[in-house]
């Protein structure tokens, strides 16, 4: 499996930005231009960590209107990994896309507000269907 393109909402110092390339991808640009923070989220995604930090988000704002979006677009897949669950049935083509989500969800009526986090994959059939939720998640639903 191959992360060809990589897409980031709401993370530090960035709004929006798309990478795309083949074998090889080369950051380069001024002090405090986000080539670390890049850099930061591509480990978060592949590492599967969860994200519990407000300093990470966009201007620390961590509501679900400004939630973190990291979005990998794999290629090169082997058999075993298409066979997997949270692949079987959501590709496109000969690409397989994970878009993971994070945000902070305030509580209500006294209780106390939790760290969200969901995964979602795309299927061409169907858009967006979830693969997992965290335990938090999963409790509020």
């Amino acid at each position: 499996m191959r992360l060809r393109r990589f897409e980031i909402h709401n993370y530090k110092c960035i709004e929006h930005v798309t990478l795309e390339w083949e074998d090889l991808l080369v950051l380069i640009g001024e002090n405090n231009a986000g080539k670390s923070s890049v850099l930061s989220a591509i480990a978060v995604f592949l590492s599967g960590s969860s994200i519990k930090d407000s300093s990470l988000f966009r201007r620390h704002q961590t509501d679900d209107g400004n939630a973190i979006e990291l979005i990998g677009h794999f290629d090169c897949l082997t058999d075993d990994e298409k066979a997997q669950v949270a692949v079987r049935g959501r590709m496109d083509g000969d690409q397989w896309v994970l878009k993971k989500r994070y945000w902070f969800a305030p509580g209500e009526d006294g209780e106390a507000g939790g760290w969200k986090e969901q995964l979602f994959s795309e299927s061409p059939r169907l858009s967006w269907r979830p693969v997992g939720l965290s335990q938090a998640t999963i409790m509020a639903v």
